[in-house]
């Protein structure tokens, strides 16, 4: 059985965004790392990693993505 979520619970997540977000944009997203990638096709991708405290912070980290025109690949909650 999968582990039930608390949205009121920090958590930890891995998102991967298309394109590239720059260091200078590590401010904004608390304390998230922020690292490129290459997909298998060549693309450049940007994972971001590290502890959400809820979900009202999750959501508002996927608005700034999406402010930054940057498209959703994946977001994965991280079991320890």
């Amino acid at each position: 059985m999968a582990e039930k979520l608390n949205p009121n619970a920090p958590a930890r997540y891995q998102i991967i965004v298309q394109g590239m977000l720059s260091d200078k944009w590590s401010d904004w997203f608390g304390e998230m790392e922020i690292m490129p990638l290459k997909n298998e096709s060549g693309n450049i991708q940007t994972m971001l990693s590290g502890r959400v405290l809820d979900q009202a912070e999750l959501q508002g980290m996927l608005n700034k993505l999406q402010d930054l025109g940057l498209p959703l690949e994946s977001v994965e909650y991280i079991t320890d």
